[in-house]
């Protein structure tokens, strides 16, 4: 399946400290005597789940969320997707096999890239090993292969 991404390094994976963070805090610092009332036992009971799912995931596939590329399927990158971007990026196009592994963009899940309904994900580095045919896209070798 092709995936696209904007990038000055292509798909090399990068280190992903800005999302450790959360990840750590999710494994370390989560308290839930820190969710009082007025919330309802119902919505306790919610964080409570979201929160042991998370943790299990966390601890089963830590390695994945240390390096690894954010990426997307090729036709969903367009317009508001990348306006967290704050300049011009070169686009790589690439093929990546379709039982990669993916996580969604919240890092809550993991997918196989064949089932994953979303555009934007992560690909952890042990997933990028099966990545083909990687080259920059440019206006020229573009308008080649429309």
């Amino acid at each position: 399946m092709r995936v696209v991404r904007y990038s000055k390094t292509g798909f090399k994976p990068r280190y992903q400290n800005h999302h450790l963070k959360y990840i750590l805090f999710e494994l370390t610092s989560f308290d839930e005597k820190d969710i009082k009332p007025p919330y309802r036992r119902y919505i306790r009971q919610y964080i409570h789940e979201s929160h042991e799912k998370l943790v299990k995931l966390y601890t089963e596939n830590f390695d994945d969320f240390r390096y690894g590329i954010w990426c997307f399927k090729e036709g969903y990158s367009i317009g508001p997707e990348l306006n967290h971007l704050r300049e011009a990026k070169p686009r790589f196009v690439a093929d990546l096999d379709e039982n990669a592994e993916v996580y969604d963009v919240n890092l809550h899940e993991m997918f196989k890239l064949k089932d994953y309904p979303y555009g934007a994900m992560y690909v952890p580095k042990r997933s990028l090993k099966s990545l083909n045919n990687v080259h920059r896209e440019t206006k020229k070798n573009k308008a080649n292969t429309a």
